[in-house]
């Protein structure tokens, strides 16, 4: 092979590059096989040997030095590489660990256990590469394979330092240039100044980062190259019913009709859910489908930005970034600004009844639920959502009304099936009502109305409005019908046949019914007794034709269960 010279003078010592490097291979003390030329020489990179062990006192205190000269030839990461061999045969890859992490030293080494002694023989014997002075020896090896050796020879200071340097950059290496950056930071706010949470921000150019806003809307990209340009987008598209409700629709509609017109720009942005540009009443039919939750996504998304993207050319005297967050649909702010999903339900200082009358129901049978508010109310519109049981009841539709606008439109019918209607409604004229509508359900079990209807917020969160513009909570409250207490006792009671007694109180006259029914659900024996007088009563229990087992007493009024009590058939013997 054609020896290549290369020679520096610096500080009085001559630098060649010459005898070309054997390959060697070495496993690393993290367990990483490594092969000289296949690894790095044929890669094109130049590699730095550090011959050391671990006790070695000058090794030990030139070892900063080295450590510094590694990061200002980019860590590994550019065209130079350090390996660090231990050339003592009693020496482990923990020992090695032990030197490397005490000086945070993050390039590859390797001790006896890994191949090191095979690695530094052929420069410990002190003839091909020259004299082997002892530990610390550092040895440049060039792309094209050549050596260096004991390069800085015991310059162990920062003169012997720059003779490294020198040397690895004859071979070729180039550093990495160092790049200025900067740190981008902002907020992203609602109008109220308020800062949004979770909004995802995306930097594309040079880097492509995304950061996403803490719960106070703030956020920080630290080193970011200053000399590029960048493009900034945000995004939060999650919770789409998140603060929009039947009130703000109340708003919108007003601004439609220029009875209260909108002043704030962006409330007209959030009013917009189709992106048509305007605010018509399709947007206020679309807002409402995402309250009673038959729709989960809008033409406009979940939220809106101003501006929508910032551009940047370059990141030099840049101030804090400004974004602007525009929940779709929620035109009075009331959205929860640091969730992905929907905002917490609100708190109220005062509740609207809406009244049923209390009624038994029988199997079968179609019934009409009139719904009413206390007299003289004056309601702008409400939302929730009507739970009822699905086993015992089947709605049929909105059989009449009495508040303008109220249709199956205003219904969400799409979870009957799990017993929930949401509904969502409001009026702009005013009107002063007591009726508000009717539903008609088909029964398909007995039980009674209380025990069957209830409003929640499973789909639809509960709330009202008044013409004040008042929100507050919706209750649902049942009237009239009342049946009488009653209690009920059985002595003695396991049973034997035509030993027991039902003991019977009622608060009232009553007329009244027991059935004795089995574990199965079956009805076995009924007993009519009309008008029973207020007071106890004393009823013989016949059992004769019951199997020894466990058996429920019932006692019904109108068709509802009032009391029931368990008892045990003895077996006869």
């Amino acid at each position: 092979m054609r020896k290549i010279f290369f020679f520096l003078m610096l500080f009085g010592v001559t630098v060649s590059y010459g005898q070309p490097a054997p390959d060697f291979k070495i496993t690393s003390s993290k367990g990483v096989e490594i092969n000289l030329y296949a690894d790095y020489l044929d890669q094109g990179k130049t590699v730095v040997l550090e011959l050391f062990w671990e006790g070695c006192p000058p090794c030990n205190s030139f070892a900063p030095l080295l450590g510094d000269l590694y990061k200002d030839w980019g860590n590994g990461s550019g065209d130079v590489e350090f390996i660090a061999l231990d050339i003592l045969a009693n020496e482990t890859d923990a020992d090695v660990n032990i030197f490397q992490e005490r000086h945070g030293h993050t390039w590859p080494g390797a001790s006896a256990e890994g191949g090191s002694l095979e690695a530094v023989a052929p420069y410990t014997a002190g003839t091909e590469y020259g004299t082997y002075l002892g530990t610390p020896t550092i040895v440049i090896i060039a792309p094209d394979r050549t050596v260096a050796y004991n390069v800085n020879g015991f310059m162990r200071n920062t003169n012997g330092i720059a003779i490294l340097d020198e040397a690895i950059t004859a071979t070729g290496a180039k550093k990495i240039e160092e790049v200025a950056t900067t740190t981008v930071s902002g907020a992203v706010q609602n109008s109220s100044q308020v800062g949004i949470g979770n909004v995802t921000l995306n930097f594309s150019g040079a880097a492509d980062v995304v950061v996403i806003t803490e719960a106070d809307g703030l956020f920080s990209v630290p080193d970011l190259p200053v000399e590029q340009a960048y493009t900034i987008t945000p995004e939060k598209n999650t919770a789409i019913d998140n603060g929009v409700t039947t009130f703000d629709l109340t708003l919108i509609g007003k601004h439609i009709l220029e009875l209260e017109s909108f002043t704030d720009e962006t409330q007209i942005i959030a009013a917009d859910a189709n992106l048509s540009g305007s605010v018509t009443t399709f947007d206020i039919v679309l807002l409402q489908r995402v309250i009673l939750g038959i729709d989960d996504t809008l033409a406009a998304g979940s939220w809106r930005f101003i501006p929508e993207q910032i551009e940047l050319a370059s990141l030099n005297d840049l101030s804090e970034l400004s974004f602007t967050g525009i929940k779709i649909g929620d035109v009075d702010n009331s959205a929860d600004l640091s969730l992905f999903q929907a905002g917490e339900l609100r708190s109220f200082a005062t509740t609207i009844d809406i009244s049923i009358e209390n009624q038994a129901i029988e199997a079968g049978e179609i019934v009409e639920v009139p719904f009413s508010v206390k007299e003289d109310m004056n309601l702008l519109g409400f939302q929730f959502t009507l739970d009822f049981d699905p086993s015992s009841l089947q709605l049929l539709g909105v059989s009449e009304t009495s508040i303008p606008n109220f249709g199956d439109t205003n219904l969400n019918t799409l979870h009957q099936e799990k017993g929930q209607i949401a509904m969502s409604w409001y009026d702009l004229s005013n009107t002063s009502v007591t009726d508000l509508f009717s539903l008609t359900f088909k029964a398909t079990k007995s039980g009674s109305l209380r025990d069957l209807l209830a409003i929640s917020s499973a789909i639809t969160p509960a709330e009202a409005y008044t013409t004040n513009e008042d929100i507050v909570a919706v209750d649902l409250k049942f009237t009239a019908n009342e049946v009488p207490n009653s209690a009920i006792t059985i002595s003695p009671n396991p049973v034997k046949d035509g030993a027991s007694t039902i003991s019977l109180y009622t608060d009232q006259k009553s007329t009244l019914e027991l059935e004795i029914v089995g574990m199965d659900g079956r009805v076995l024996q009924a007993f009519s007794y009309v008008t029973l007088e207020k007071g106890t009563h004393r009823i013989p229990l016949v059992t004769t034709n019951l199997e020894a087992g466990v058996y429920m007493v019932n006692v019904m009024a109108d068709g509802e269960l009032l009391r029931r009590t368990k008892f045990i058939k003895q077996r006869r013997l």
